[in-house]
């Protein structure tokens, strides 16, 4: 099978941090992407998630687990699982801890 060539070396992989870009716009949220894996530099995407949204109070995010979709239709939207039990997550900071 096909593969994307990996041209970071071990520190590179190791020291790296998630970056927060424009979307579509079709939702006013964050959207994570493998909300429930950790990456190369061992940061949970999950606790990544709560970071950035206690930098900015103000909005939420969707995370999306490995195994599942998000589908958005018109004003309704539906997780797809394929495995059963990957889902999706509305995270919202806490204002009162940041987290």
């Amino acid at each position: 099978p096909e593969k994307v060539q990996n041209l970071l070396d071990e520190d590179e992989l190791a020291n790296w941090d998630y970056v927060k870009i424009s979307g579509m716009g079709y939702i006013n949220a964050m959207c994570v992407p493998h909300f429930d894996a950790t990456g190369s530099n061992n940061v949970a995407r999950s606790e990544h998630a709560q970071e950035i949204l206690a930098e900015q109070p103000e909005g939420s995010a969707i995370g999306i687990d490995e195994n599942a979709a998000l589908v958005l239709e018109g004003d309704m939207a539906m997780v797809v699982s394929g495995d059963g039990k990957a889902t999706c997550h509305i995270v919202i900071a806490d204002e009162e801890t940041g987290g």
